[in-house]
């Protein structure tokens, strides 16, 4: 049934929690007029989902939009987000056995990175979260941990964060507005893989210590990938341990410095860290829905969702549902038996949680014992982006 309310009202973006606190309450599962989609909202729906064969993760064409039909045909034979078992099930298990075995290296420096951040604005006490640490942290990590040139990091960032918004906007024309935003999004995607084909080239005659060495020699059960789905698995895990990071460590410290007694709270027992994680991701989850296909007509919670229509599943709802977690919209960085799904669920959930969470550990034990007197500054209002699909801030500034 169609609501006179849509996932794109301006309210929506600056703060979705009352809203979804609605949907589970009222409307569980409806149809967007605006974006054109079923959103679902409720944990238990979600997981259910999770795991359903009758949705896809592979987007809707769009057949007015040529370039924008290029991209996806490149991204949905080889992107593992936007694929399928079998196929999803054999990419994801070879770039597991590159990407794992390299997460726990990385620990050591991003200690060292955080604190040489924190370092180059000690004296000003103050800093922006994002542009100041959250953003040349992962990207630091990123050009050592995948093997590329320090020199390059600029023209990466922008290319990575222009892919970035196509990919989590896929399926909802309304938040691509013109022929040319398409183009821009087209380019960057040829212009990543313009600068990774060559730099792919030269490392199978001259292998590094590097993630990209790792994806061109990993075999598993002996099978390799071959050479566009080295390609392919360089981006994902290029955007997936760079802005995804930046936007979830970015979330989990703005949680704490919203809540100066859980702040206290983890500074008095720092043996809280893991479980203060797994809340701040809960309670301030950087991707809010995740888009899906049907692929047949079928009844869900009495609605008949038809085939090809779009579903988004709300990980960000499902996240305050107060059927499964007590409290839901307080921050509690002592919560057990965490049920989040701030980095999805069943086979397309997110490849780099493990690294995002190493990264946030870090950074938060290394600001709250550099700068124990960290606190938001007044100097300005955030300024939310990327909704419905994503949360972030553009800024974050703070003083100490």
């Amino acid at each position: 049934m169609s609501q006179p309310f849509s996932l794109l009202d301006p309210e929506v973006a600056i703060n979705p929690y009352p809203f979804y606190e609605k949907l589970r309450k009222d409307f569980p599962i409806f149809w967007d007029e605006k974006m054109q989609c079923w959103a679902i909202s409720r944990h238990s729906d979600v997981v259910a989902l999770g795991h359903d064969s009758r949705l896809s993760g592979i987007p809707p064409e769009l057949p007015d939009w040529h370039e924008r039909k290029q991209v996806l045909q490149i991204l949905t034979h080889n992107l593992v987000m936007f694929n399928d078992p079998p196929s999803h099930t054999r990419l994801r298990k070879i770039m597991e056995k590159a990407f794992f075995p390299r997460i726990e290296r990385t620990k050591g420096r991003i200690e060292e990175i955080a604190n040489e951040l924190i370092d180059a604005v000690f004296a000003e006490k103050s800093m922006d979260i994002v542009g100041d640490f959250a953003l040349p942290l992962p990207l630091a990590v990123q050009s050592e941990f995948i093997g590329l040139p320090k020199k390059d990091s600029l023209k990466l960032t922008q290319w990575q964060a222009g892919l970035a918004v196509f990919v989590f906007m896929t399926g909802f024309t309304t938040q691509l507005d013109s022929q040319t935003a398409a183009t821009e999004y087209h380019q960057s995607l040829l212009s990543l893989c313009d600068y990774l084909k060559p730099l792919i080239e030269y490392r199978r005659s001259n292998p590094q210590d590097d993630l990209i060495t790792d994806l061109i020699n990993v075999e598993s059960e002996g099978d390799k990938l071959n050479e566009p789905e080295v390609l392919i698995s360089s981006l994902v895990l290029m955007m997936g341990s760079f802005l995804s990071i930046t936007v979830a460590m970015t979330n989990c410290i703005l949680g704490l410095l919203r809540n100066p007694d859980q702040l206290k709270r983890l500074q008095e027992d720092p043996s809280l860290i893991d479980a203060a994680v797994e809340e701040l991701l809960r309670y301030e989850s950087q991707v809010q829905f995740s888009p899906r296909r049907a692929n047949e007509d079928f009844e869900f919670q009495g609605e008949k969702i038809l085939k090809d229509q779009t579903v988004i599943v709300g990980l960000g709802s499902s996240n305050r549902d107060q059927n499964i977690f007590e409290n839901p919209d307080a921050l509690d960085i002592g919560r057990s038996n965490n049920k989040h799904l701030a980095f999805g669920y069943g086979p397309h959930g997110c490849i780099a949680a493990s690294l995002a969470r190493l990264h946030i550990r870090t950074a938060i034990s290394t600001l709250i014992n550099r700068l124990p007197n960290i606190k938001l500054s007044n100097s300005s209002e955030l300024k939310w982006v990327g909704a419905p699909m994503f949360r972030a801030t553009e800024s974050l500034p703070v003083i100490f």
